[in-house]
Formats: structure tokens, C-alpha cells, sequence
């Protein structure tokens, strides 16, 4: 079976289309997939950045409940010992 030489130009031009398209398929599919890989190396950095700004806020209201509890313990000391005295006196 022999083919006109109008149809091996038809079937050369439909792979040649078939292998470009495919080929753009694939560059377009590597790119996304870095460009996802790049944002998600963003996120990670982001959440991490945002982790980390949550920790210092707590190590900061750790620290500021340690020194009211401090504060009210001295406090409750003074009072007590004030107390003591009144009743010592009476």
C-alpha cells in the first residue's frame, strides 16, 4: 500500500503538532511544578516565621505572669505579716 505524497505531509504534520504540543505539555507541567515547589518552601518559611513570632509572645506572657505571681506573692506576704502585727497588738 503506497500513500500520495499529500498524505505523508499530513501525517508528518500531525505528529510533528503531536510532539510539539506534547513537548510544551511538558516544559508547562515542570514549570509548575517548581513554581509549586517555590511556593511552598514560601509557605513553610512563612509559617515558621509566624511559629516563631507565637513562642516569643508566649515566652513573653510566661514571663510577665511570672513576675505578677511574684508580685502577688510579695504582696500577700506584706499583708500577712501586717495582719500578724495587728493581731500581736491587740
Amino acid at each position: 500500500m503506497t500513500f500520495a505524497p499529500d498524505t505523508y505531509a499530513i501525517i508528518g504534520t500531525i505528529l510533528a503538532v503531536g510532539f510539539a504540543l506534547a513537548g510544551m505539555g511538558w516544559r508547562m507541567a515542570s514549570r509548575l511544578d517548581k513554581r509549586i515547589g517555590e511556593d511552598r518552601a514560601a509557605a513553610n518559611a512563612d509559617r515558621r516565621a509566624a511559629q516563631a513570632a507565637a513562642d516569643a509572645d508566649r515566652r513573653q506572657w510566661q514571663a510577665s505572669m511570672d513576675a505578677f505571681r511574684q508580685e502577688m506573692l510579695r504582696l500577700a506576704e506584706r499583708q500577712s505579716r501586717i495582719e500578724g502585727r495587728i493581731e500581736a497588738a491587740e
